[in-house]
């Protein structure tokens, strides 16, 4: 059981960081994905092997995968939380979807599946499922938020940290989507004996409404914030279209400037050589 823990573990580690920085357009050197994935998933065994309330192995593995793409890619506290949350979503949604088709089409159940290696009739699906989602990223450079380029633009305080506002309220709303999303699967599978054993099936409707109500009060303020950027983008688009402006009558007043001294060079060489009739031509 602990080598299947190990083995998932660094597959988790490795593609969750992968996707994750992919969507904010960072590509990742290979090395140091796997030495995040190595880490990661000798915590996954050690995490796993003690018996914690439902929800708890997740929030720990999810702080230590947050803390090391932090770490090793040099992030903000509300950077980093960005490419966590985008690739544990992307291989939650892959589990879910693997999970459904396997229970779909052989006799096993979800509690057998969870089962020592029965886990693989999943996780190996998931795996190429992933790969192909990071294929078609890579391949067309999709990506939700563009890490680098705000790096490397030299932005002032007030937009840099409007920007990081956003990021926040993303990372918090996909936080809660990733509960609304293992909620809907305790409710679709009616398995709160392994899952949710404190919480029944009524609760986890309030639950869930709150969590979608609280979702989007997030998405709106994002949108609000979107807009500000929005209009502050036009005031600089406005700028800037005004500084090239000036920019080209300061070079036509600068050649304009260069005849006119070529004409007095001209008449005063003229004066030199004693010539005036071209002087007065």
């Amino acid at each position: 059981m602990q080598l299947i823990l190990i083995i998932t573990g660094f597959a988790t580690g490795f593609l969750a960081t992968w996707i994750g920085l992919l969507l904010v357009n960072i590509k990742p050197n290979l090395f140091k994905l796997a030495i995040v994935a190595a880490f990661y998933s000798v915590v996954n065994g050690l995490v796993r092997s003690f018996t914690m309330p439902f929800g708890s192995h997740f929030i720990i593995l999810l702080a230590v995968l947050y803390i090391m793409i932090m770490v090793s890619w040099k992030l903000g506290l509300f950077r980093a939380l960005i490419p966590t949350i985008f690739g544990m979503l992307v291989l939650m949604l892959c589990e879910a979807l693997c999970v459904s088709l396997v229970i779909r089409t052989t006799t096993l159940d979800i509690s057998s599946l969870m089962q020592g290696w029965n886990i693989l009739w999943a996780f190996i699906p998931e795996v190429f499922l992933v790969m192909l989602l990071i294929y078609l990223i890579n391949r067309f450079n999709l990506h939700v938020f563009d890490f680098v380029n705000i790096n490397l633009h030299n932005l002032n305080n007030f937009k840099y940290s409007r920007y990081d506002v956003i990021s926040m309220l993303t990372g918090i709303m996909l936080v809660l989507l990733i509960f609304q999303f293992m909620l809907n699967m305790t409710a679709v599978y009616v398995y709160p004996s392994h899952f949710i054993k404190s919480i029944s099936l009524e609760d986890v409707g309030i639950l869930s409404t709150i969590l979608m109500i609280t979702v989007f009060v997030i998405i709106v303020l994002i949108i609000n914030q979107l807009l500000v950027l929005s209009s502050k983008e036009n005031e600089y688009l406005v700028q800037l279209a005004y500084l090239s402006t000036v920019d080209e009558l300061f070079t036509a007043i600068r050649a304009e400037r260069h005849d006119r001294i070529n004409h007095l060079q001209t008449l005063y060489g003229f004066i030199q050589l004693g010539n005036l009739n071209e002087t007065r031509k």
